[in-house]
């Protein structure tokens, strides 16, 4: 589920589908009422699909 959880993020970010990303992001918070763990390894992956690498997504 990571991986493709990873794939599709990195999707919205190389279109530029901004409003689409917030909302997922905004998605996890809900998430970590009911499972927390899940919504933190969420969180870690979206962070780092984040870190500036030359301008694009960092490569996983």
């Amino acid at each position: 589920m990571t991986q493709e959880f990873v794939k599709g993020y990195r999707r919205l970010l190389e279109f530029g589908a901004e409003p689409m990303v917030l909302r997922v992001n905004a998605g996890v918070a809900g998430l970590a009422r009911v499972l927390p763990r899940a919504a933190e390894l969420l969180q870690a992956v979206i962070a780092e699909v984040n870190v500036p690498t030359g301008g694009k997504a960092q490569e996983l």
